[in-house]
């Protein structure tokens, strides 16, 4: 289970956000920002395609009872595409 909102996880890692709907899915959606160096591959990110670094701060969309549809997004993607959404 993700921490409280604005708050870490035992292993200081990890942030919920928020709760939002995934830009990609549409589904209700956990918005955790991952810091830099906590996980243990590299991902691909949804918008750009491009490498999201192990080494790197980014943003994973967990779709409410769906973990297994879970993306990695840049931060700066996802803020792009949620700031495109609201327009």
């Amino acid at each position: 289970m993700p921490p409280a909102k604005g708050k870490s996880n035992p292993l200081g890692n990890t942030f919920l956000l928020k709760v939002a709907v995934d830009p990609v899915s549409g589904l209700e959606s956990q918005i955790i920002k991952i810091l830099a160096g906590h996980t243990v591959k590299d991902y691909i990110c949804p918008h750009c395609n491009q490498r999201v670094l192990k080494s790197t701060s980014h943003i994973v969309v967990v779709p409410t009872g769906s973990p297994d549809l879970r993306r990695h997004w840049h931060e700066t993607c996802f803020n792009r595409v949620i700031k495109q959404k609201s327009v």
